[in-house]
């Protein structure tokens, strides 16, 4: 065994893990981001609205309600599609919780704070702000 063979083969396995825990990290916050299923809508907040056709779920935007129907537009956050649901279809929308935003702006801050001070902090000085 030659050390460019071992070399290539130990930065093939770290890139792999990191692609797996970047999975599990993402699912998490998927799941976390979930919250209860709901029947009535805020405008401009956004919603999970999970798919029947292949069960996937995105979150979408409520744009409002159609005037003398019970048909509720919905915008997607991503594509910007949008997408009409009656109040009789059998569709699951639960609200969304904004973690992966609360997650983004903790880093922000953190390194704004190092950028700042030229201090270095850990994740257990971000739970003494939990």
């Amino acid at each position: 065994s030659s050390a460019p063979a071992d070399l290539l083969l130990r930065r093939t396995i770290t890139l792999l893990q990191r692609e797996i825990r970047r999975a599990a990290v993402s699912a998490v916050i998927s799941s976390m981001s979930k919250g209860d299923h709901v029947s009535t809508f805020k405008k401009k907040e956004c919603y999970w609205i999970q798919d029947d056709d292949n069960g996937t779920a995105r979150v979408y935007k409520y744009a409002g309600k159609k005037t003398g129907f019970k048909e509720h537009k919905f915008v997607d956050r991503l594509s910007g599609s949008e997408k009409w649901i009656l109040t009789t279809d059998y569709v699951s929308i639960r609200t969304y919780i904004p973690v992966a935003e609360c997650i983004t702006r903790v880093q922000k801050a953190y390194m704004h704070i190092e950028c700042d001070y030229g201090t270095k902090y850990t994740l257990n000085g971000l739970m003494e702000f939990t």
